[in-house]
């Protein structure tokens, strides 16, 4: 499959609030620009932004009284975003004053759009046609012609759950989904996938970031197979 592929990829753990969060931002913001890449930081009434450059933005993260995150733009390696993600919370967790309380949920949420030289309508005939979806039947059944379609789907495996919408889009709705608008395609197939899971019984660092590198692989597993899938001897 020769389609090129632009990704995005969002870490979000979730925790009880911290109330002492509030007086500890400064400490917080000198230490994590100290120890990591994230250089330029941000700070709100409840939350603290770091990015790691002040004129061309590329990863970012944050950290507020109730949640944490990391974010990569269509990085290079598909180990780039579990890594940077897990080294981020891990300097997060080193801080003497910040005390990470029980998770109430961590996700991975991955986005890729497959590029297509088809004309959209192309790439929907496509879409329907190779999921198996009965065009006619639908069509006729709602009196109407197709011009677009998408398709939702909310799974369980054994590391949690994960949610996807995927389907053909066109450049506006491209670039409305996408923080890094350079270089993406005019029309293209999207895949959307948030893994997640709630309520975990350890928070130790070794589990969280065996399950940021699963969530993470699975995204990329999972999105390839459907663009093979789709695009397979085009």
């Amino acid at each position: 499959m020769k389609n090129p592929v632009k990704s995005e990829h969002v870490l979000e753990i979730r925790y009880k609030p911290i109330g002492a969060f509030l007086d500890i931002r400064g400490s917080v913001a000198d230490q994590i620009a100290e120890s990591t890449h994230l250089k330029e930081w941000s700070i709100s009434e409840h939350r603290i932004d770091f990015k790691d450059a002040p004129e061309k933005w590329k990863d970012s993260a944050f950290v507020s009284y109730r949640n944490c995150g990391y974010l990569a733009p269509n990085p290079a390696t598909k180990s780039y975003f579990p890594d940077q993600a897990t080294k981020f919370l891990r300097k997060l967790r080193e801080i003497p004053e910040f005390k990470l309380p029980p998770i109430t949920r961590i996700g991975v949420r991955s986005t890729f759009i497959a590029g297509c030289d088809k004309k959209f309508d192309e790439l929907l005939n496509l879409f329907i046609d190779k999921l198996g979806l009965p065009k006619d039947k639908l069509a006729g059944l709602f009196s109407g012609e197709i011009i677009d379609a998408g398709l939702p789907l909310y799974l369980r495996s054994n590391h949690g759950r994960f949610n996807i919408t995927t389907g053909p889009m066109e450049e506006e709705q491209i670039k409305g989904l996408f923080r890094g608008k350079d270089e993406l395609p005019k029309i293209g197939l999207y895949f959307d996938i948030d893994y997640f899971k709630e309520d975990l019984k350890e928070t130790n660092e070794k589990e969280l970031a065996g399950l940021i590198k699963t969530f993470a692989d699975e995204s990329w597993e999972k999105s390839e197979k459907l663009f093979y899938l789709i695009f397979e001897n085009q």
